[in-house]
Formats: C-alpha cells, sequence, structure tokens
C-alpha cells in the first residue's frame, strides 16, 4: 500500500503506510514532549507563587510525602 501526500511540507510524492505511521506517531510524540514541557514550567509557575502549607496541628510531615497520606495495607 502506497499513500499520497499532498501539500505537508515534510514530504512530497508517494510515501509508505509504513512511513506515514512513522511520521504521524513521532510527531505526536514531538507534541505531547511540548504540551509536558509546557505543563511543568506553568506548574512550577503556580507552585512558586502559592504561600506555603500551614503544618498540621500535632503532626510532623514525612519529608516527600503528602502530610495526609497514610499508607495502604493489602489483606
Amino acid at each position: 500500500m502506497r499513500l499520497s501526500t499532498g501539500g505537508a511540507a515534510r514530504t512530497a510524492g508517494e510515501i509508505s503506510a509504513t512511513e506515514a505511521l512513522r511520521q504521524a506517531c513521532q510527531s505526536l510524540q514531538d507534541m505531547c514532549a511540548h504540551i509536558r514541557v509546557t505543563f511543568e514550567k506553568a506548574w512550577d509557575e503556580f507552585e512558586a507563587q502559592q504561600p506555603p502549607p500551614e503544618p498540621l496541628a500535632g503532626r510532623e510531615p514525612t519529608p516527600g510525602r503528602a502530610a495526609s497520606a497514610e499508607p495502604m495495607t493489602v489483606e
């Protein structure tokens, strides 16, 4: 099977279905990476603007772990 691509600046002419799928997957991966970087930057800026959380009465939070999180037990 061969697909004919028109208009796109990437390729002109015919490419195989496998190559078209590979290019589409690469474009999707690039877009996802861009979205992730953009989100993480916005999240870091948002967190930097937030006041520090109030400590819970009578309990020190464990570093690197949410203060309200309790360990899960599996029975």
